[in-house]
């Protein structure tokens, strides 16, 4: 029993020894700190010693300040968080906003590359954790410059690693910076280990007014409602109604290079109410908003660049061309020649705000983000989490993606291509395909979903796919090259119902070209431009098209008076029981007349684009001198009687 006795107390003991190990290695520099606290109060660092631990103090402030202003400058953030998707055409706009090389701010909102809306602000914790890390790091710059003082006979050690304790304040930043320093100096040493600075900077001051300016956005979408006014106020086309007889068509990226103009102009003025600014622009709503709350001493200062990422979408548009066609009809003569606009506008460009309070500027990036002319859905009002259900996984997928080579019958594996999946509002980047055009993944669970795969240089595709548990385990897609081809167009005159020989246009003569792709019984939005004004080049795949073509002489006319009788009331049966009057079409003058063109379906082979040029030909009619001519004209479907095989596109 006695033996039994000794070996429990001794069993105790090491229990309690191994425990004391265990809590000094988990523990140990709050036990040091602790016990160094109780006697630092009571050691004074001698005269001797002064100009180290002054030196130490100081540098430590200097790299305090310069982790504020790093942090400060990049939106909260000295390391950014990690954006999952390569920055590439797809992701332009990435999770941090590069505002010009070497320099980036993070992005408090911005849209992911599957179109999911993220936000992104630091908290006060994540921000004060980040200057701990930085100072820490840095801290070795003050090692590294004592050597100064070990020149002047002093002898400095520094122990290893070290333990920093930011607190970020309104209107200072506070550091406890703890590790041991030993010095000596003829004769004279001493140890510390806490070093300690409070620096007047108002980080958190700055940083709560730009809570409140990205609060407010998310609320009320300001800089959204904004961005449309200009679309609207600049004459953007948009909605309008114009007499005209003939097609209106602009070009996206004309449009889109003016919207950038406008917002580079206007962005700087945008002031915040009750703010530091100059009173001038008080006067101006558009510029002046209203948060609500006082900022003494506070400049809230917008920018935008038009270096920087800007996406513009409209609906309807062909390609790159924007456009407005008369109304077609029967007499009277005013439903020829009204053109209705009426186009939808997607989006997205970054705006780069600072707020700053005495000498420190705090930036932050937001994604401005349209479609459909609507603002981005508030962020209080966010119900479903994205990036959940992408993450969730589900089912495992094999892809696999080929692409015709050079043209031929032969497919081969197509890599690095972009897999994304859509399963009703969700839009979830999958990944890439390896070399052997092959990708394993898992896809987020759906019923008819779409995956889609795009690559540049490569014509987009899609399939439907469903990936529960009975659903296909693998699926593979064939994509398209595209071709850059040149192309011209060519007049063919009609007269007396023959087609002259193919002749160059005419100095006053243009044609509104419009190339779209069949895909599977619906018609894509493709290729559009006025011939010879606009680039003579076209971007095909082997397909099937609809060519539309209208030939258009820029030379006004004027239309004879008309006179017709019409049935005074409704007609019955296509007869008049009331009477008829006479109507008067006074002479009208305009600006230009269609003379024809032509309208046909158009198949591509692979073989055919390995040509360097496209002749496409269209008919002219004539010069029309009366409504039912000007009529005759427009009907494209009865301009190509009889002529379908004589002005289908020759490839040389």
């Amino acid at each position: 029993m006695q033996k039994r006795g000794q070996v429990t107390l001794f069993v105790i003991v090491g229990i309690i020894v191994v425990l004391g190990i265990v809590l000094f290695t988990n523990f140990r520099y709050e036990i040091v700190d602790f016990f160094g606290d109780l006697t630092q109060g009571e050691t004074v660092i001698a005269e001797q010693l002064q100009p180290v631990q002054n030196h130490i103090q100081s540098c430590l402030e200097d790299v305090t300040l310069e982790g504020v202003d790093l942090l400060a400058s990049q939106g909260g953030y000295i390391n950014f968080p990690e954006d999952k998707y390569e920055n590439d055409r797809r992701n332009k706009f990435s999770n941090v906003l590069n505002v010009f090389p070497g320099v980036d701010v993070a992005y408090w909102f911005y849209e992911d590359v599957s179109g999911n809306q993220i936000s992104q602000i630091p908290t006060i914790q994540i921000m004060e954790e980040e200057l701990e890390e930085y100072i820490a790091e840095s801290f070795e710059k003050c090692v590294s410059t004592s050597d100064l003082y070990r020149s002047q006979g002093y002898d400095i050690e520094f122990s290893e690693g070290g333990r920093t304790n930011v607190d970020i304040g309104k209107e200072n930043v506070r550091v406890e910076f703890r590790r041991k320093v030993t010095a000596e100096y003829k004769g004279v040493g001493d140890s510390w280990s806490k070093h300690e600075v409070d620096v007047s900077v108002p980080l958190g001051n700055v940083y709560e007014s730009a809570i409140d300016v990205m609060n407010k956005e998310n609320k009320e979408l300001w800089l959204e409602n904004a961005t449309m006014n200009y679309v609207l106020l600049y004459g953007l086309p948009h909605s309008n109604v114009e007499f005209t007889c003939s097609p209106k068509i602009w070009n996206k990226k004309e449009i889109a290079s003016d919207l950038q103009k406008y917002l580079a102009v206007n962005v700087p003025f945008y002031k915040v109410k009750d703010s530091d600014y100059d009173s001038y622009y008080y006067e101006e709503p558009l510029f002046v908003w209203d948060l609500n709350k006082q900022y003494q001493d506070t400049k809230f200062i917008f920018e935008y660049n038009s270096e920087w990422p800007f996406e513009l979408d409209i609906d309807p548009s062909q390609g790159d061309s924007v456009i407005s066609r008369p109304l077609p009809g029967e007499i009277p003569f005013m439903e020829f020649c009204v053109n209705y606009e009426n186009f939808f506008y997607d989006i997205k460009y970054p705006i780069l705000m600072t707020v700053k309070k005495e000498d420190l500027e705090f930036n932050f990036a937001n994604l401005v983000v349209i479609r459909r002319d609507k603002p981005r859905r508030p962020m209080s009002e966010e119900k479903a989490n994205y990036v959940d259900y992408c993450e969730s996984g589900g089912r495992e997928i094999d892809v696999s993606v080929l692409a015709y080579e050079d043209n031929t019958d032969t497919a081969v594996s197509l890599g690095d291509a972009d897999v994304f999946f859509n399963c009703v509002k969700f839009n979830c980047y999958i990944g890439k395909t390896s070399s052997n055009g092959r990708l394993r993944e898992e896809f987020p669970v759906c019923g008819n979903g779409e995956i889609e795969i795009m690559k540049e240089g490569y014509s987009g595709k899609t399939a439907t796919l469903t990936t529960f548990n009975d659903g296909p385990s693998s699926v593979g897609l064939i994509l398209k090259k595209i071709n850059i081809l040149n192309y011209s167009v060519e007049v063919l005159d009609e007269v007396d119902g023959s087609l002259s020989a193919p002749r160059k246009l005419m100095g006053d003569e243009v044609v509104l070209l419009e190339v779209a792709r069949f895909n599977e019984d619906k018609v894509e939005q493709g290729f559009a431009g006025i011939y010879p004004d606009d680039e003579t080049q076209i971007e095909l795949v082997a397909d099937v098209y609809k060519v539309k073509a209208t030939l258009i002489k820029e030379t006004p006319i004027t239309m004879p008076e008309k006179k017709i009788e019409k049935c005074k009331c409704p007609e019955v049966l296509g007869l008049c029981l009331c009477g008829k009057e006479e109507i008067v079409i006074p002479a009208t003058n305009l600006d230009s007349a269609m003379l024809g063109g032509a309208q046909f379906t158009w198949t591509i082979n692979r073989a055919d684009l390995n040509s360097d040029e496209i002749v496409f030909y269209v008919i002219n009619k004539g010069v029309p001198n009366t409504y039912e001519k000007l009529s005759e004209n427009f009907d494209l479907g009865k301009v190509m009687i009889g002529h379908i095989s004589e002005v289908k596109p020759k490839f040389k």
